[in-house]
């Protein structure tokens, strides 16, 4: 004897909520949570079904967290990903160098439209027109890598050396007319940092920035650990090693100048977690110098379409109804991070890790419809 309709479908309802529903709005906050969750869980299995290894971590406006932890750090002793795992941040790192910057600016020492003649006074006048704005935007016309970026080719390189080849190297575009990605203009900025206080990069963030906020896994000399074993290491596609930033991009100089400000930053997720909520809460920079940073300077599409923009070190979207500040990091698509940050929302979002089979940055497409169903139904805070 068939069931009635009617009651297959109150059984139906019963099984699946909240499961089924394909938006957590009306659900109470806890509810929304686990909807989330819920929904993440099996997305990230099979990303690491796929080969992903590394850290994936949510914090919400009132500071809980969902973790998801993936593979191990080490594959010879098989340490696992946790908590305490450091992760090379590559271009991700691109925004503490623009908040140097803008302490430099505020300390009264740099302005942001400042021309680098003024600062290094043999740069040729095809380079020295190019503004410290500029180089922040990625509108400086500098090549990307005008050096060489591995120990072998470039372990000796000094700051001098690595100036010389950029001011040797011809533009790819007007200073000021357009966008064009140069990890180079990054490394000028470190440079710049390096001679106005007569310290190294990491010095300056570390007096700055890891002190004050107590930041003890964040930086680049192998030193700031103890146990290097929390570093994870860089695995190919293959399975087989590849390496780390210290095996790889570490010489007689310290980091390469290829990376040195634009992608040579590691940390855990406590300590990023910890410097983006500073960061975004108005607790590192002033409040105009923030802006400035969360500014749309300038569009990443040549053509002028609507899309991403460049800030000071970020990526800025815009279309999905809240804006999302963003920045990708990748050392040869092995040791990436992805980073998400809804300031609106009071949300962060954190992808770190280790293996070329399954990039992070390729996990943050993966979550993002789900993730964005959940986001449109949060408050917006005051």
């Amino acid at each position: 004897m068939r069931a009635p309709r009617h009651l297959l479908l109150v059984l139906l309802i019963l099984f699946c909520l909240p499961g089924c529903t394909t938006s957590p709005a009306g659900l109470s906050v806890e509810a929304q949570r686990s909807w989330l969750e819920s929904r993440l869980a099996p997305i990230l299995d099979d990303a690491e079904s796929a080969g992903f290894t590394g850290a994936v971590r949510i914090v919400y406006p009132d500071g809980a967290r969902f973790d998801s932890f993936h593979g191990v750090s080490h594959r010879q002793t098989q340490r696992a990903i946790g908590r305490d795992t450091v992760f090379h941040l590559g271009s991700v790192s691109k925004h503490w160098t623009a908040a140097a910057v803008l302490r430099a600016v505020e300390r009264g020492d740099l302005e942001l439209h400042q021309s680098l003649d003024k600062i290094f006074p043999d740069i040729p006048d095809s380079h020295g027109v190019i503004t410290i704005h500029q180089l922040l935007t990625h509108q400086s016309g500098l090549a990307d890598f005008p050096v060489p970026c591995s120990r072998v080719e470039a372990g000796d390189l000094t700051r001098t050396d690595f100036l010389n080849a950029v001011w040797a190297s011809p533009v790819v575009a007007s200073p000021g007319v357009s966008f064009h990605y140069s990890n180079a203009g990054y490394e000028v900025l470190a440079a710049v940092l390096e001679v106005l206080y007569e310290q190294e990069y990491e010095a300056i963030l570390s007096e700055w920035f890891f002190s004050s906020l107590n930041l003890r896994n964040t930086g680049i000399d192998p030193s700031r650990w103890d146990n290097t074993e929390r570093i994870a290491m860089g695995y190919r596609a293959d399975g087989t090693e590849w390496g780390t930033l210290h095996s790889l991009f570490w010489g007689t100089q310290g980091p390469l100048w290829c990376n040195r400000g634009s992608g040579a930053l590691l940390t855990d997720l406590d300590d990023l977690q910890q410097w983006l909520s500073a960061l975004f809460a108005g607790e590192v920079l002033a409040d105009d110098s923030l802006t400035r940073m969360l500014s749309p300077h300038v569009s990443e599409n040549r053509s002028g379409e609507s899309g991403a923009y460049y800030g000071y070190g970020w990526s800025l979207y815009q279309g999905h109804g809240f804006l999302e500040v963003a920045h990708t990091g990748s050392l040869t698509h092995v040791l990436e991070a992805d980073v998400r940050v809804f300031p609106e929302l009071g949300v962060l979002v954190m992808v770190l890790g280790n293996s070329e089979a399954f990039g992070a940055t390729r996990v943050y497409p993966r979550i993002e419809s789900v993730l964005h169903r959940w986001l449109r139904v949060q408050p917006t805070r005051q």
